[in-house]
């Protein structure tokens, strides 16, 4: 499993265009066999709902959860093989875009 264009997405400033490219990488990796797979599609599903709201993606607004949100995306990257880990890394990650809706 190759990461290295979704951790570089996640390093980007979020925009509309880095948001489709996460939902891409994402859609990819949610459909392999690995027992990590959950958390990409937990990823999937948050970006696609940042692209749905246009205000999501203003950065006067929304830059500051946005950034926690690639933030605890990275770092659930960092520990796929660790389960317990990596649900404390999507249970933050799920924490923040809830703080954002």
């Amino acid at each position: 499993m190759n990461l290295t264009r979704l951790r570089g997405l996640l390093q980007q400033a979020c925009s509309h265009e880095t948001c489709l490219g996460i939902i891409g990488e994402t859609s990819a990796l949610y459909r392999e066999e690995i027992p990590s797979r959950w958390f990409f599609l937990l990823l999937n599903r948050i970006f696609s709902h940042v692209i749905d709201n246009p205000e999501l993606i203003d950065p006067e607004t929304a830059d500051p959860v946005l950034s926690t949100l690639l933030e605890h995306a990275l770092l659930g990257l960092s520990v796929l093989d660790d389960q317990e880990l990596l649900v404390q890394s999507a249970q933050q990650l799920t924490e923040a875009y809830c703080g954002m809706r």
